[in-house]
């Protein structure tokens, strides 16, 4: 994307002094402006650029400042979400840490029976 615009910006400029040494009725000042012009015009563009960058950047920082601070569960398709009736059946250790603090051992249906989110795969 940089790569074209930058391109077709560089033909866009080449262009444009070719139309204003080829005009006899220019002058100096004339062709000097509008140089002006197009160089704002290529700065103008290229901030454009990097202000989108920026907004990308921050956007995806922001991202994971919120998958920091837990707001995400890692065991999102534990849909018998708080229905247990029982003890789980646990056939190989699967610790997961809940939000609460505690080490679930058989992982993420026995976090979801107990209605937590879970914000660590692993022992807390």
């Amino acid at each position: 994307m940089w790569r074209q615009s930058n391109d077709s910006l560089s033909l866009s400029l080449s262009y444009l002094n070719i139309l204003l040494s080829k005009s006899p009725r220019t002058s100096s000042s004339a062709r000097t402006s509008a140089r002006n012009q197009a160089t704002n015009m290529a700065t103008s563009i290229r901030v454009a650029q990097l202000c989108i960058v920026m907004v990308l950047v921050l956007g995806l920082c922001s991202t994971m400042v919120q998958a920091r601070r837990g707001s995400v569960n890692l065991c999102p398709g534990s849909a018998s979400r708080g229905t247990c009736t029982g003890p789980i059946n646990c056939f190989r250790a699967d610790p997961v840490c809940g939000a609460n603090g505690v080490t679930y051992g058989c992982g993420c249906p026995e976090a979801a029976c107990a209605r937590v989110r879970v914000v660590k795969l692993g022992a807390c």
